[in-house]
């Protein structure tokens, strides 16, 4: 595969992941506000509820979480791939793409279902943490720590943090 193959095939990679998560938004938004009678239902804490009491109903928006990070698994997988065989500077660039994409802050909806899933997301970058420039790495880290306070961070944020925190030291 030759560079400019490379660099446009994770390009186009990096588009399909914003795809994902601006229909995904889309999708829970058109689901509306909760059914009557059924409140907490449709938000995500009924979900986690559910799913600790041994509930095997899912809800369209349960439906819609589980699509959602079965593509995105499936989309950063295709991404690794293709970055195997990217040159250093293209790796780079195209994880700090997909990182503007997934480690976004979520503006104040800190208990919507589209909030909640994509800060849940975080943990899927993960392996993508050796391929950003110490630059970028320091502005994810810092953007992270000034979005939410420590004690509102979800643990696979604070994992997250932890390790970006390791790979800038090193």
């Amino acid at each position: 595969m030759s560079e400019q193959t490379g660099a446009v095939e994770l390009v186009q990679l990096a588009d399909k992941l914003k795809e994902s998560y601006d229909e995904f938004t889309e999708a829970v938004s058109g689901l509306g506000s909760k059914v009557a009678g059924h409140a907490g239902s449709s938000k995500m804490g009924g979900s986690f509820l559910r799913w600790i009491a041994g509930s095997h109903i899912s809800t369209p928006r349960d439906t819609l979480c589980e699509e959602f990070l079965t593509k995105v698994q499936g989309q950063l997988e295709f991404f690794q791939t293709a970055l195997e065989g990217a040159a250093p500077e293209e790796a780079a660039e195209a994880c700090a793409v997909v990182a503007d994409i997934m480690l976004c802050p979520v503006d104040g909806q800190l208990n919507s279902t589209t909030g909640l899933m994509k800060r849940a997301m975080v943990s899927q970058f993960m392996p993508l943490l050796p391929y950003l420039s110490q630059d970028k790495l320091k502005e994810c880290h810092q953007r992270m720590t000034t979005a939410y306070r420590k004690r509102d961070l979800l643990p696979v944020e604070k994992q997250l943090i932890r390790a970006m925190e390791q790979r800038i030291k090193e």
